[in-house]
């Protein structure tokens, strides 16, 4: 009792601090959530580049940037793109990067990677920043809005869109497009007023302005922003009750922008060569991303680069059919609920509109891979947030905040972890096939490492050895020797054992197992190994080198190995 229902939250004008008390109050919500998010994703300046992965071809070997010139940035401006994609914003921040750490880059690099993960983190505070500002303009009050733009700011999904050099259009267009959104919130409600006979302060036609120049920056760090008139629309047709000419005329200009863009970028990259689906199956392309987000929204576990989602994938899946059902379902519980909680409406359909270029409704390159990646939800997840600051504005109670306490608690805590599965190429990779063994881009990544050994020393082994066993033959022993002469002799035998399990004529894998089983101390196993090599092959150097040295440690040997 005593709070405005939702229908009446557009008539109601943001409460003014009555104190200095009230004023320090409405300043430490947004600097706890700036303070607390840099100190989760702050690591990330630590760093290094992917270079097995676009960070090369986007950043250290793009001609335009070695060295970098003012002057050539400008053809990034200037449409159609012939070699890349029209996001001229992006670029243009990456060649000034380029510029300013050229004199502090280590050894073997272009550039110094702490400057462009930096750029990739005031990109998401700033995000963080406008996510609160649009929730404070909805729900009207302070600490719901700071919880839902917490939920915004630290869930794991997010990692990715941060953590990567190159995805740095990620946050910074979705800063923009928050940006354009709470300017165009701002314009709607003074516009409002005026037409109520209240004075608006003469500055409504300037946040309109605002807006629509953050939206064109928008476009132009990330095609994907098309999407933000419907999320507009979405917050003000199910949550702000706005009749139809109030919101279609001011947003018609932003949505015949839209095709202008997507004509530009499908110009440049057009994904002709992806697998599409016939008719009959073709929806289930992007029905099954929505239920895959709307997933890793409430158990965000698993979270990695490549999903091997695939168009190609999916018609194979015997769950497709069951997954394409979520998101229907899910789209009619919102609107038979639309009249008691308008802001569940909104907020799904802020969801999926921040989700609909690229789920698969057009083809694009990245579904050779998998249609579905983290850093396409950062949009996205304002709808999280919406949904997040209603249910504590609304069920406001101790329990209630408590649990809200410990999932954002538990958030940072998985964030932190994912992180550091992004600290390098081998990192990056080694996560990756531990999570999906089939990963293209995780075997790309680590393929390419083998071109870098003589410059490359993997800092510990994260994952399991086993799971590379997507890897063809040559490749897997190549990256078993080279394990074993790191002395990671756990992931040499791992890999050992799986060429043996495809070819137990592998005369190389057995004492290749031999001597990695040595390194661990784990003699019976190595002599085994060993013996059966020279079974196989008596003139077998390092199998006899191998059995040599377990018999200059034989009294440790026989203390120390199992019984049998």
């Amino acid at each position: 009792m005593g709070q405005p229902s939702e229908s009446q939250t557009a008539a109601i004008a943001p409460d003014r601090p009555a104190s200095r008390l009230a004023s320090r109050s409405a300043v430490l919500a947004p600097l706890l959530l700036f303070l607390i998010t840099f100190a989760v994703f702050s690591p990330v300046l630590r760093h290094h580049f992917i270079e097995g992965w676009d960070d090369s071809t986007a950043i250290l070997t793009n001609r335009d940037y070695n060295p970098p010139r003012l002057s050539k940035l400008g053809r990034y401006w200037v449409p159609p793109p012939t070699d890349t994609f029209y996001v001229p914003v992006t670029y243009t921040i990456w060649g000034l990067l380029a510029m300013v750490s050229r004199s502090s880059a280590p050894p073997g690099l272009p550039f110094n990677p702490a400057y462009f993960y930096a750029a990739n983190l005031v990109a998401h505070l700033l995000s963080v920043v406008m996510v609160f500002l649009i929730l404070r303009r909805l729900v009207h009050q302070r600490w719901p809005a700071a919880a839902g733009a917490a939920m915004f700011a630290l869930h794991p999904i997010q990692v990715e869109a941060v953590c990567n050099a190159w995805s740095l259009y990620s946050p910074l267009s979705g800063f923009f497009s928050f940006l354009a959104i709470w300017q165009y919130l701002i314009f709607a409600d003074l516009r409002r007023s005026e037409t109520g006979g209240r004075r608006a302060h003469g500055c409504v036609p300037l946040h309109y302005i605002f807006a629509t120049l953050a939206f064109l920056l928008a476009l132009m760090t990330k095609p994907t922003a098309v999407s933000v008139p419907l999320m507009i629309v979405a917050i003000e047709f199910f949550l702000r009750k706005r009749r139809l000419i109030e919101w279609a005329i001011p947003l018609a200009p932003w949505v015949a922008l839209g095709p202008v863009f997507v004509w530009l970028n499908l110009h440049a990259a057009p994904g002709g060569t992806v697998f599409v689906p016939d008719i009959t199956y073709r929806p289930l392309v992007p029905l099954d991303a929505i239920a895959f987000y709307l997933g890793k929204v409430f158990w965000p576990t698993g979270l990695v680069m490549d999903y091997g989602r695939s168009p190609i994938w999916l018609m194979e899946h015997p769950l497709a059919w069951l997954t394409a059902v979520v998101a229907p379902v899910a789209a009619w519980i919102c609107w038979r609920l639309r009249r008691r909680f308008p802001w569940l409406a909104a907020s799904f359909g802020v969801f999926v509109g921040g989700l609909l270029p690229t789920i698969g409704i057009l083809p694009f390159d990245f579904q050779h891979y998998s249609t579905v990646a983290d850093r396409y939800a950062y949009p996205a997840m304002l709808g999280v947030a919406i949904a997040a600051a209603f249910v504590l504005r609304r069920w406001a109670n101790r329990m209630l905040v408590a649990g809200v306490i410990a999932l954002l608690a538990l958030f940072t805590f998985l964030s932190v972890r994912q992180t550091r599965t992004w600290q390098d190429d081998w990192h990056v990779a080694a996560y990756t096939l531990e999570t999906n063994p089939n990963s293209k881009a995780g075997i790309s990544i680590f393929r390419y490492l083998f071109t870098r050994w003589g410059h490359f020393d993997p800092p510990d082994h994260p994952f399991p050895a086993y799971k590379l066993c997507s890897l063809d033959e040559p490749t897997l022993m190549r990256s078993a020797d080279f394990l074993r002469q790191k002395r990671f002799w756990d992931l040499a035998a791992g890999l050992y054992r799986n060429a043996i399990a495809r070819d137990s004529r592998n005369v190389a894998a057995y004492s290749g197992l031999g001597a990695a089983l040595l390194q661990g101390q784990e003699y019976p196993d190595a002599q085994r190994a060993s013996r059966e090599a020279l079974r196989r092959d008596p003139d077998n150097a390092l199998a006899r080198t191998t059995l040599d040295r377990l018999a200059a440690v034989e009294p440790r040997a026989a203390s120390t190995a199992p019984s049998n």
